[in-house]
């Protein structure tokens, strides 16, 4: 036998503003997740993922590698992750 159950308005409300939040974190993850597949990453992805500006990025991309065959800088994923790995030290 199915049974009806009561809530308050306001407790209602609250579990409904966690289910919108909850499918909001998810969503995010999940576009985190593609993002982190991408092969390529723009200039400006790069130098929010290095926290660098726009001069450091022109004057370091040979260091890290790029192409121009769409007429603007892009950078192999793993090119940068080579870089910030190849100074990186451990005591």
């Amino acid at each position: 036998m199915k049974g009806v159950t009561i809530i308050e308005t306001e407790a209602f409300e609250k579990f409904m503003a966690l289910i919108d939040q909850m499918r909001a974190d998810q969503q995010a993850m999940i576009a985190e997740l593609n993002d982190k597949r991408k092969p390529y990453l723009t200039s400006s992805e790069v130098m929010k993922l290095l926290s660098r500006s726009k001069n450091w990025l022109n004057d370091n991309k040979e260091k890290i590698g790029f192409s121009k065959a769409t007429g603007t800088l892009l950078f192999k994923r793993k090119d940068v992750e080579e870089f910030i790995d190849s100074d990186y030290f451990k005591i």
